[in-house]
């Protein structure tokens, strides 16, 4: 009875966790990293702090209604790379931002799930990711 009870509460957290993410309240992250101190804010803005990082981050964005979005990516990248990319519902790559292309518009349909992904190769420095 003990061993059920376990497992029903621990599948409760697991999908409770599963709608903050598909809700874009929690980010998936697979990294590695000497130092990093950041947010991928609830709200139009993502930047960290962060210091021989290697992995991925991971969140989804939505709107409401259908429009052009512009994303901005700002930082000091100083050694290493970092990659931001939004991918659509499919994870196929729709915007690719980076130090060397730090801006870009994307037309995004309403109420459809977007992913922001961030990628760090050996990376140091940090970054901050607008978006309106």
């Amino acid at each position: 009875m003990e061993v059920c009870l376990t497992a029903v509460i621990l599948g409760c957290v697991g999908f409770g966790i599963y709608l903050l993410y598909i809700n874009g309240y929690v980010p998936v992250q697979s990294k590695r990293a000497l130092f990093f101190v950041g947010s991928m804010g609830l709200r139009k803005r993502c930047n960290a702090r962060f210091q021989s990082t290697t992995g991925i981050i991971r969140r989804v964005i939505r709107w409401k209604q259908p429009r052009t979005v512009t994303f901005c990516f700002t930082g000091k990248i100083t050694k290493g790379r970092v990659d931001a990319f939004v991918l659509d519902k499919k994870k196929q790559v729709l915007l690719t931002l980076n130090p060397e292309c730090p801006t870009g518009q994307l037309y995004v349909e309403g109420k459809v799930r977007y992913y922001l992904s961030i990628r760090f190769e050996k990376a140091d420095g940090d970054y901050e990711i607008k978006w309106d």
